[in-house]
């Protein structure tokens, strides 16, 4: 049973990895339902240790059962299923993996899946970073990143958090398992690879959090040479320090030599200095207020995309779905409590993983651990990531990439239950309760993602027909989402947007008019389901004018720039429609306006696409 639930969970790797990382709910469902079908089956499976500590499962029932909650509770429809369904997923595997699949066989092909999904992301970054012409597979398209790398996702922010991780488990394993000497060899080659790799994506925050979950590695490592050999403590100490201050040395040497990151290089101070070229300061000004607007329980899954709008700073003129800072974002949509409840799924966490850790330290010799050849090697890699990740949420926010996201799930589950002997693991009456929980998450996942697979496949496909200007088959698409799910607001956006364009492109007034008549009700349904949306203000207004409503078009103009006061293209949008019915004047006024905002943006030198105006303009 242990092998075909290996099977599922690497279909369901490999899977959310190739779809850029499950960044959709279309892309990341299906991996999902893999997953949930191990959860049910687990129901037959046989355990062959003690499970997770029941403090752990103790915590992470609290702080997921409260993310569950919250999310269910949050005001905007469809914007919270996204966290909803990859909280669940991520349990399933955090149990599949702590109560499950604990032996160093299991663990170990876990791990070199792991690492062959790291090889091939690192071979496509390798490519976009030779040739700087934003190569993907699948017919995924990215924005414009130029050389810097992003595997099989979209962001090389993304590719940053996997890599640094795979290099923490390949050293790990070169180092600490019991592996023959040729794979420990080649574990090493590919730590030095992954690290090459964290290096072409270019993100500074992927720099810093790389070096700081090397320094955790090291003194984790030396940790455990002081237990198991305390006379040659001092030599490997000196040893430890020149190699990592060496590796540091080198690495800025070679990236020095490449000018494109020695720019991102020089830029790392600004990322901590509010008015210098980076602008995630104003990012965590914004999450900032919307905290303040509900201190204690947030303002629900998913509203920073609200809220980031309302609140943005001038610098910002791409659209804010996160706040490049995972604890932020936290913070503002899940309030306090979250925040608290996290903290303690952290330090249950960790604490778990430092008594797992000394014990097999202790035991290192024995003839009983010998078996669970990569164990330790594991366990220090899992403490390590967990560092790197810790480091690399203050500045962005790889915790909401679903793939990213399971990967943790792993370690953490690794860390419940590092060494799940009898003697160190819970007793199985306190963890039975946890255990039966599986199955009945995997029917969830499959009771609540499989029936909006057809909606969010024909949204999807209809929003690649509207953004290749398909604008009829996006229509037909559009309607077809809506009579599969009628909760989800882009596909009315998507409809609202394909009947506008046709309406644009046609001569014929009185047929033109019904195109714009029908994308204004679209634009309509949609404000019923996310009434904070001020795209689909903005483009209402546009039809409102097409059929020369005037003084709805204002109104809908109005209100789009009261719900984005600083997103400089609604302005100009808005002037348009002033100098449309004679208001000269004030129209000079909102166009300069927004092009004094569009001059403040600083997004392009994060390498953002400005995505909102790209969204307005299709």
């Amino acid at each position: 049973m242990n092998g075909i639930l290996l099977l599922l969970i690497a279909v369901a790797l490999i899977w959310i990895q190739c779809r850029a990382g499950g960044t959709r709910l279309i892309y990341s469902i299906p991996p999902y339902l893999w997953l949930s079908i191990a959860g049910v089956l687990s129901a037959f499976a046989r355990r062959k240790a003690t499970g997770p500590t029941f403090v752990c499962l103790a915590g992470s029932a609290l702080f997921f059962g409260y993310v569950l909650v919250r999310a269910c509770l949050s005001p905007i429809g469809y914007l919270w299923w996204s966290d909803f369904l990859m909280v669940l997923a991520c349990l399933i595997l955090y149990l599949l993996v702590g109560f499950y699949l604990t032996s160093s066989e299991d663990r170990g092909t876990i791990a070199v899946l792991l690492l062959f999904i790291g090889l091939a992301e690192f071979a496509i970054g390798l490519r976009q970073f030779a040739f700087k012409d934003d190569f993907m597979l699948f017919g995924f398209t990215r924005a414009h990143y130029g050389w810097r790398a992003s595997g099989f996702y979209v962001s090389s922010i993304s590719l940053a958090g996997y890599l640094e991780v795979m290099a923490l488990l390949a050293l790990s394993l070169a180092c600490w398992s019991r592996w023959p000497v040729w794979s420990r060899g080649a574990m090493a080659y590919l730590a030095a690879t992954f690290y090459v790799g964290v290096g072409i994506t270019g993100s500074r925050g992927g720099y810093i959090s790389s070096a700081v979950s090397l320094v955790a590695f090291a003194v984790l490592s030396l940790y455990h040479v002081r237990r198991l050999s305390p006379e040659n403590f001092g030599r490997v100490a000196v040893l430890s320090a020149l190699s990592v201050a060496g590796f540091f040395a080198g690495a800025i040497g070679l990236m020095s030599l490449n000018p494109d990151i020695r720019a991102r290089l020089d830029t790392i101070p600004a990322q901590l200095t509010k008015g210098g070229l980076d602008v995630r300061i104003y990012n965590w000004e914004a999450a900032l207020d919307q905290f303040r607007l509900s201190p204690w329980l947030g303002t629900g899954a998913g509203t920073h995309l609200v809220y980031g709008r309302l609140f943005r700073r001038p610098t910002i003129q791409h659209d804010p779905e996160h706040a490049h800072n995972d604890y932020l974002e936290l913070l503002a949509e899940y309030g306090v409590a979250g925040a608290v409840l996290m903290g303690g799924f952290l330090f249950v966490h960790i604490r778990a993983g430092f008594r797992s850790l000394s014990t097999m330290v202790a035991t290192e010799v024995s003839d009983r651990y010998r078996e669970r050849d990569c164990a330790l090697a594991l366990q220090i890699a899992a403490l390590s990531a967990l560092v790197a990740y810790l480091a690399h949420s203050v500045v962005d926010f790889n915790l909401h990439i679903p793939a990213n996201a399971l990967l943790f799930a792993i370690l953490f589950g690794i860390l419940a239950n590092g060494d799940p002997r009898p003697s160190v693991g819970q007793k199985e009456g306190a963890a039975r309760l946890f255990r039966f929980a599986l199955p009945l998450l995997g029917a969830s996942v499959i009771y609540f993602g499989f029936p909006k697979l057809d909606g969010e496949k024909l949204t999807n496909e209809a929003r690649t027909a509207l953004s290749a200007e398909r604008f009829t088959d996006a229509i037909d698409l559009a309607q077809r989402a809506i009579s599969k799910e009628s909760a989800n607001w882009e596909a009315f956006y998507i409809l609202g947007e394909g009947n506008r364009a046709v309406a644009g492109g046609l001569d014929f007034a009185l047929k033109r008019n019904a195109f714009y008549e029908a994308a204004v009700a679209a634009y309509r349904d949609e404000l019923k389901i996310f009434p904070q949306d001020d795209f689909a203000y903005a483009q209402m207004g546009r039809a409102l004018d097409g059929v020369g409503r005037f003084g709805e078009a204002a109104d809908a103009y109005r209100r789009a720039i009261d719900l984005d006061p600083n997103l400089g293209i609604l302005h100009e949008f808005y002037a348009a429609h002033l100098r449309t019915v004679g208001r000269s004047e004030e129209a000079d006024e909102e166009y300069e306006k927004g092009l004094r905002l569009a001059e403040k943006d600083l997004t392009s030198q994060m390498d953002s696409a400005a995505a909102a105006a790209r969204k307005l303009d299709k």
